[in-house]
């Protein structure tokens, strides 16, 4: 069975998404408390092998995100190495709105997320937001470029697109169970649901 890659941002209906597979049967990576992120950065860096060496047991990976004050990692960034290593992969570009995006992202952790920012970027907050939304944008016209007329690519806009189309995407090797899709982790964070 080939491997599934969300290679959106995280905070991109990540949760949801690795919900619905793991409720419909299989075995997905979400994070793994940043070790997807970490090896994925480390194999790239330092040339070290495959890029999921002793993360390669699961079939979906996504939340390709780590930082602390001193690290900043969004390895779904490593894309073109991902879909070097793995050309038979299905990919699927979560996006979203960018400032909806942001904003679920600066509220993050309860605000938490972008303090660190702050301390791991020595900048403002508006600064940041800006520096976020325009990479953001960046990296997901690049993605688009790159996969163009590959049939294992596809975008999902969580806001617009039914999850049908990730279904249909992954069909037939994936059976989703559409009615195990729904909203994870949404908060309401001064006043604003994210």
């Amino acid at each position: 069975m080939e491997r599934v890659f969300f290679i959106g941002y995280h905070k991109i209906a990540t949760t949801s998404l690795h919900n619905l597979f793991r409720r419909s049967g299989y075995v997905s990576a979400h994070c793994l408390g940043g070790r997807l992120a970490k090896q994925i950065e480390n194999a790239v860096s330092n040339n070290k092998g495959s890029l999921l060496k002793g993360i390669e047991g699961w079939q979906v990976y996504s939340d390709m995100h780590f930082s602390d004050e001193d690290r900043w990692i969004d390895a779904n960034e490593y894309y073109k190495e991902i879909a070097e290593e793995f050309p038979r992969a299905y990919y699927i570009l979560n996006t979203r709105p960018s400032r909806s995006w942001v904003r679920s992202r600066a509220n993050h952790r309860e605000g938490e997320f972008i303090e660190r920012a702050e301390k791991f970027y020595n900048l403002p907050r508006d600064i940041i937001y800006d520096l976020w939304r325009d990479r953001k944008n960046t990296v997901e016209a690049e993605m688009k470029h790159y996969f163009v007329g590959n049939p294992r690519f596809t975008v999902f806009d969580i806001d617009k697109d039914s999850i049908d189309k990730v279904v249909k995407h992954v069909s037939p090797e994936y059976k989703l169970d559409s009615k195990h899709w729904g909203v994870a982790n949404r908060k309401k964070y001064n006043g604003v649901i994210e």
